[in-house]
């Protein structure tokens, strides 16, 4: 009875151990910086609507600005956005696997979904929401971007 016990005992050290490790890495791994991106997890489908303008970067988030001068909240999916402050810049994987860094004053066509500023709630589960400051008549949920006149 006493092996059992120090074979339970041990086996439960052992999976304690494994458990303390994950969890030791995922606070002590830094996490890429955000920046000003409003980011959501992933979640699957696809929403097919397309909207084309110019980004404006500000410290506080990212816009689209359309031709006719209203601006849209961008949201991008966690893990398919980076931001790099050196240079203010967003570098984008698209789901094609194809890669875009972006700047303030690109303009671009996105295709994605979205709505009016009211339902920001309803563009999924938040992994860092926009701030305050950051405000648009509208959100956009960019799944899919390519460069002015490459699509």
């Amino acid at each position: 009875m006493n092996r059992n016990v120090l074979r339970i005992g041990a086996i439960a050290l052992a999976i304690a151990g494994v458990g303390l490790a994950v969890i030791l890495r995922g606070i002590l791994t830094p996490m890429p910086p955000t920046g000003p991106l409003a980011l959501v997890e992933p979640q699957p489908g696809s929403p097919q609507a397309r909207t084309e303008g110019v980004l404006e970067i500000t410290d506080e988030c990212v816009r689209l600005v359309h031709p006719d001068d209203t601006r849209s909240l961008l949201i991008w999916f966690r893990g398919s956005v980076t931001w790099d402050a050196t240079d203010r810049s967003v570098a984008v994987t698209n789901p094609d696997g194809g890669d875009l860094t972006l700047r303030s004053g690109d303009a671009v066509s996105i295709t994605g979904g979205g709505g009016p500023a009211a339902t920001l709630d309803s563009a999924g589960s938040w992994f860092r929401r926009p701030g305050e400051d950051c405000t648009a008549p509208e959100w956009f949920l960019a799944v899919d971007v390519q460069a002015a006149g490459e699509d």
